[in-house]
């Protein structure tokens, strides 16, 4: 749970970029929660699903991210300085690129991009199964000097953000039934009837997680990406867009 709340304070308030961080923090502890989550007694399982639901409760929503990143993007190309001339050239120690990036008229190409990121803004808003991609405008060609406009780009940030979303629920959703193992010996037939609210809810199918009990033991997962149910089979390689989440 410690590695959780980590996971949580690092992106917290930040932009798209700290998404994938957390998406790399998360990643290795895959396949861990389970074997420590069915050792713990019916009291852990009840203060350590408290805490999730707190982590839960405080998660940054997408929309902030993009906010967020936006301010980021147009502080990055509204910094442009009148001509120095060449001793403030040496001074600043720019490459030819870097000069030429300062020295280029940013009014239009600055317009499009906020136009651009308040559209992504639009989408951060929708449930995954919703968001289609914004078209980069032709007048955002070499104005940052990477890739993190691309539409690609942008949305696998999207989807490790609901990757980070569905590892705490189903976190959450096992520490819930754990503790109903402990206190009755068996495992509830649904999630419903744990009273999880919009925490039962697959961030990347908007349909509830996948649950289902498999003699003495459950299944337990999210679609994943690619948003297809492929029978609670883990992704290859860590792929993120095949295969699904579990536990």
């Amino acid at each position: 749970m410690d590695a959780l709340a980590f996971t949580e304070g690092t992106c917290r308030g930040g932009a798209l970029l700290h998404l994938k961080t957390a998406y790399q923090c998360l990643l290795p502890l895959a396949g861990a929660f389970g074997p420590a989550i069915a050792r713990a007694d019916a009291a852990a399982c009840t203060e350590n699903a408290q805490r999730v639901k707190a982590l839960l409760d405080s998660s940054t929503p997408l929309l902030e991210f993009m906010q967020n990143q936006r301010r980021v993007f147009l502080r990055i190309v509204f910094s442009t300085v009148p001509p120095p001339g060449r001793i403030a050239r040496r001074l600043l120690y720019l490459d030819d690129y870097d000069w030429d990036y300062l020295m280029k008229p940013k009014t239009a190409p600055l317009e499009a991009l906020n136009r651009y990121l308040l559209r992504w803004e639009a989408e951060a808003k929708k449930p995954a199964t919703e968001v289609v991609p914004p078209e980069q405008p032709a007048e955002l060609e070499g104005l940052i000097s990477d890739e993190r406009l691309d539409p690609g780009e942008i949305r696998r940030h999207f989807a490790w953000h609901h990757y980070r979303i569905a590892r705490l629920r189903l976190v959450y959703a096992a520490l819930r039934l754990e503790e109903v193992r402990k206190r009755t010996g068996r495992y509830p037939d649904t999630l419903e009837s744990l009273g999880l609210g919009d925490y039962a809810t697959d961030p990347f199918s908007n349909s509830p997680l996948r649950y289902r009990r498999t003699g003495a033991g459950y299944a337990l997962y999210s679609v994943g990406a690619n948003g297809k149910d492929d029978g609670g089979t883990a992704p290859p390689g860590g792929e993120l867009n095949q295969g699904d989440i579990l536990l």
